[in-house]
C-alpha cells in the first residue's frame, strides 16, 4: 500500500505571489505550472490541517535546468500546532536541483512529525533573482499511518 498524498486535505497560502503564479500552480503536478513569489525573503508556503497530521516526506518539484535565477537552494521546514508554535524541523541545502526534490520528515528520534501546520521557507535563491520559482510541491503521510493520518 502507497503513502497518502495529505497535501489536498490542507488549507494552501503563500506569503506572496505574482498574478497567475500562486496557490493552484502550485499544487498542480504538472512541471509547466509553477508559483512565482514576489519580495524580500523568506518566501513561505503554509498547510494548514483541520486536525493533527502524521507526515513523512515533502516532495519539491524544482527544475535549475530550465531556470537558473530563481531556483531555492536554500529551504527550512517548519512544523507546529499553529502558525505561533513551528519548530524547524530541517535546514535543506540544494545544490543545483533538478526534478523531484523529497524530504523525508522526522524529529530527532526518528518518529514522523505530527502537526497541524507544516511551513516550507525559501531561505536563498540561486543568482540575483528577487523570487522563488517552485514546479509543484506534495506532503505525505506515511503507509502505516493512512487510517489514522487525519485523526
Amino acid at each position: 500500500m502507497g503513502r497518502l498524498d495529505v497535501g489536498k486535505d490542507a488549507v494552501w497560502s503563500v506569503s506572496s505571489s505574482q498574478e497567475g503564479f500562486g496557490v493552484e500552480e502550485l499544487m498542480d503536478p504538472s512541471p509547466d505550472t509553477y508559483w512565482k513569489s514576489c519580495g524580500a525573503l523568506p518566501h513561505l508556503i503554509t498547510l494548514q490541517f483541520k486536525k493533527r497530521t502524521t507526515l513523512d516526506d515533502l516532495s519539491v518539484y524544482l527544475d535549475h535546468e530550465v531556470d537558473r535565477i530563481s531556483i531555492p537552494t536554500r529551504l527550512s521546514i517548519r512544523c507546529g500546532r499553529d502558525l505561533n508554535h513551528l519548530q524547524e524541523i530541517k535546514v535543506v541545502n540544494l545544490s543545483n536541483p533538478c526534478g523531484l526534490v523529497s524530504v523525508p520528515l522526522y524529529e530527532a528520534d526518528g518518529k514522523f512529525i505530527r502537526g497541524k501546520v507544516l511551513q516550507l521557507a525559501v531561505l536563498e535563491i540561486l543568482g540575483t533573482s528577487s523570487y522563488a520559482k517552485i514546479c509543484h510541491v506534495k506532503v505525505y503521510s506515511p503507509p502505516e499511518n493512512i487510517g489514522d493520518a487525519l485523526e
